[in-house]
């Protein structure tokens, strides 16, 4: 049997959890804003780092899963910035799915998230399967996707900002094969320049 040469990776996108983590960087450590297009690259080194059976390594599906609210008057700027989010994500090649916003918000879009990733393994597209997110809801998901002999990396942010915070379950982390810490980067003196590499200083019209 041949091996594939190309270990094809699959990013499924919290779009809450990965929103929260973009703002801290860029309002409250003012470091910039989180590139969806240079998180995937930093996402193919660290599955290279892992997973050495292929010689190359590419997110070639990227889906992102969010909750909205339909506000009665938007603002300019609130209009602005949905406008750009949404080119953003289609010119980074991120599929995005909206959901209405309401008390079981989160549960739909781990249901969502879960259907996605399933139907793409069902469909032999992937081989490593990358969950942005920190909830244990997707635990059921990370076994599944192991029996369809699919790796499961987690990314999380973990950290305290002014007024707001980022966790990641521990069932989670321990359901997976692997794990990412995303700011724990920052700390490491060979990874720091990855890091900083994954932002970039966004126009002013953000």
């Amino acid at each position: 049997m041949s091996q594939k040469s190309l270990c094809r990776i699959g990013v499924y996108y919290d779009g809450a959890y990965f929103g929260i983590a973009q703002r801290y960087f860029y309002r409250d450590r003012s470091i910039g804003w989180l590139d969806y297009r240079r998180f995937h690259a930093l996402i193919e080194k660290a599955v290279w780092k892992h997973e050495r059976r292929y010689p190359h390594h590419r997110v070639v599906r990227a889906a992102w899963f969010d909750a909205v609210t339909k506000p009665s008057e938007p603002s300019a700027q609130a209009l602005r910035f949905d406008r750009r989010r949404t080119y953003d994500l289609m010119y980074s090649g991120i599929e995005a799915t909206y959901l209405p916003k309401g008390a079981n918000s989160a549960d739909s879009i781990n249901l969502a998230l879960a259907v996605q990733a399933m139907s793409d393994a069902w469909h032999d597209t992937l081989d490593v399967a990358v969950l942005v997110t920190g909830s244990a809801d997707l635990v059921p998901l990370v076994r599944s996707l192991m029996q369809h002999d699919i790796r499961v990396m987690v990314v999380y942010f973990q950290f305290e900002g002014e007024s707001t915070f980022g966790y990641v379950s521990d069932y989670l982390l321990s359901a997976c094969n692997w794990s990412l810490d995303f700011v724990a980067l920052e700390r490491d003196e060979e990874m720091k320049d990855l890091f900083l590499g994954a932002f970039r200083q966004p126009d002013e019209e953000w």
